[in-house]
């Protein structure tokens, strides 16, 4: 069989559904279906593992099992080469990806470019890719006006003829935005699908950057673990620093569009990150995978009974973001304020909220830890480089 330069992708022949019955078991709670001998488990994401591909005896080269977002079967597993794939002592009834002979990775996403810069600072391992207007890294910003990282586009339309072009040994897209779905040219690249969004907690969004330096390789992988680890040290020493007031802040976040109100459920990791940062998130109840619907009366009532709304929202204007203007943007907005008037948000025209922060979840938490109670943090020496200084990305909005 040849093998084309960029990779191998190969589809299974048995249904999804059947991912784990080879390997791992499957029970049908994520925390017990990761438990198998074979597998090598992240320790706060539920999205991706490890497996001995030689068998429960085998210690050494492992394949990375990506899971689908219900958790309930294996959907690609990815090996570092086809020697891997051939000498693997299970069959993947998933589909499979073989990684490229190439260097580096490309993206489809702002987040991915964030979790790549984390243990890779110069991003050359980043070899571009596409939707690059939402990248506000300022060293993905020079690699691409340097021509150091290629533009596959994707805003109006993408740039078939520079991802042919390319060599890259994983193009790393989301699910359900993959630009080369029904291409036949594309079918031997290595696509492989990311579904940090899909984590519950911040800290398992932020360790699939383990998964990026894997499919580089070992160094970087090395890299990686030990940049994650100090971040996941920094989270847990500001979650577990006490606070000087009694109170929980009780807070709902979320937008309405329309008279329908959408906001995060209580499995997000925004809810678990508003929880531990001490406040008391009013959907905390509601579980579920998806966003919840709310109708605008109940929201209204719950207003009511909040000390403050949290918002994420786009304004390019410099000038301070005030509550006339949060109305002016959605006049249904008047209908919810709190009574407190407290209003925080994240601007994403300011701050890289679906880049850095979620990459940084340590920092995010300590923005909202200072932000809720005025606490002044504190941590512990690590014997490593820190987060670069950065304003907080959520602030109070004038009156």
């Amino acid at each position: 069989m040849q093998f084309e330069k960029s990779g191998l992708r190969i589809i299974g022949t048995v249904g999804l559904m059947l991912g784990l019955s080879v390997g791992c078991s499957a029970p049908p709670k994520p925390q017990v279906a990761m438990q198998s001998v074979n597998c090598t488990l992240p320790e706060f994401a539920e999205g991706f593992r490890w497996r001995s591909c030689g068998g429960a005896s085998d210690s050494g080269v492992k394949c990375l099992e990506i899971l689908d977002a219900q958790r309930a079967a294996v959907m690609t597993t990815v090996y570092q080469d086809s020697a891997h794939w051939r000498n693997d002592s299970s069959i993947p009834t998933s589909e499979v990806v073989v990684l490229g002979e190439a260097e580096g990775l490309t993206t489809l996403s702002s987040t991915h470019v964030a979790l790549i810069e984390v243990w890779n600072p110069s991003l050359s391992e980043w070899k571009g890719g596409g939707l690059l207007q939402y990248v506000e890294s300022q060293e993905a910003q020079s690699r691409i006006k340097s021509s150091s990282s290629v533009d596959f586009g994707g805003n109006p339309e993408w740039n078939h003829e520079a991802m042919i072009e390319a060599s890259f040994r994983a193009f790393c897209i989301y699910p359900y935005g993959n630009p080369l779905q029904g291409e036949e040219w594309a079918k031997s690249l290595p696509v492989v699908p990311i579904l940090e969004y899909t984590e519950r907690t911040p800290l398992g969004r932020a360790e699939w950057m383990n998964v990026f330096a894997w499919m580089v390789g070992e160094a970087a992988l090395i890299q990686s673990r030990k940049a994650f680890d100090q971040i996941a040290k920094r989270y847990q020493q500001f979650q577990n620093q006490p606070f000087e007031v009694s109170d929980s802040l009780v807070v709902f976040t979320g937008s309405v569009d329309q008279g329908k109100w959408t906001a995060p459920s209580g499995s997000s990791f925004i809810a678990r990150i508003l929880k531990d940062a001490g406040a008391h998130y009013v959907f905390a109840d509601e579980k579920g995978p998806e966003n919840i619907h709310v109708p605008l009366e109940q929201i209204v009532e719950l207003s009511d009974q909040a000390d403050a709304w949290g918002v994420v929202m786009f304004q390019p204007d410099t000038n301070p973001i005030t509550l006339d203007d949060l109305v002016a943007q959605n006049p249904q907005n008047a209908l919810i304020i709190p009574d407190s008037g407290r209003v925080f948000i994240a601007n994403t025209a300011e701050c890289d909220y679906f880049g850095w922060w979620v990459a940084h979840p340590d920092e995010m938490l300590r923005n909202l830890r200072e932000l809720f109670y005025g606490m002044n943090l504190t941590v512990q020496a690590i014997d490593t480089n820190m987060a670069p200084e950065t304003k907080p990305c959520f602030r109070w909005i004038q009156e």
